[in-house]
């Protein structure tokens, strides 16, 4: 299971002693973390050059594409964080959104998804909420299906990208939940 693991990089003076024990308790519970922020400082981003940081921004969305969950401190407020926290919604993966229990993080109020926790800690108890809020990520987490189409149905299916600009898994999703949602029989199961 891979995670992706952001925070502020200005709030790392505050809290990166939290930001390692987040990534330490998701690799102890058997995660690859993407850990870019743990690795960087606002130095280094500023004296990127405008190919190297289109490059980054690349290498975050990918990143995040690739992973099963998205986890952040968002302790410091960053529209940065924001962001990568709404680009990793809008991909439907799970995102754990972890804040210091003295602090009430405000911009992320805002996001309304089944697959969006926040969840408060503090120094003692920090290990044990990441492992509860892991558990409740894995319940959201999509499994992938994999099925064969003719050529006739990816046409198709090409063709409501195109013209719709939904994504071919999200038309299919959309279907299979209408249909669930009109059978009886299986409502009553």
């Amino acid at each position: 299971m891979k995670a992706y693991f952001t925070a502020s990089i200005s709030g790392k003076s505050a809290f990166e002693k939290s930001y390692n024990a987040i990534v330490e308790s998701l690799k102890k519970c058997g995660y690859e973390v993407y850990d870019h922020i743990l690795k960087t400082n606002s130095n280094q981003i500023e004296l990127q050059t405008d190919k190297e940081r289109i490059a980054y921004y690349k290498k975050m969305v990918e990143m995040i594409s690739k992973c099963d969950l998205c986890v952040a401190e968002v302790s410091t407020s960053s529209l940065s964080v924001g962001h990568e926290i709404t680009i990793a919604v809008e991909k439907g993966k799970p995102v754990i959104a972890f804040h210091d229990k003295k602090i009430t993080p405000n911009l992320i109020k805002g996001i309304n998804s089944e697959k969006f926790q926040t969840v408060a800690y503090d120094k003692d108890n920090l290990d044990e909420a990441v492992r509860s809020a892991l558990d409740k990520a894995r319940s959201n987490m999509d499994i992938r299906f994999n099925f064969f189409i003719s050529p006739k149905i990816n046409e198709y299916l090409d063709w409501i990208s195109r013209v719709k600009r939904v994504p071919r898994a999200v038309y299919l999703r959309e279907l299979v939940e209408k249909e669930i949602e009109k059978n009886k029989e299986y409502k009553k199961s």
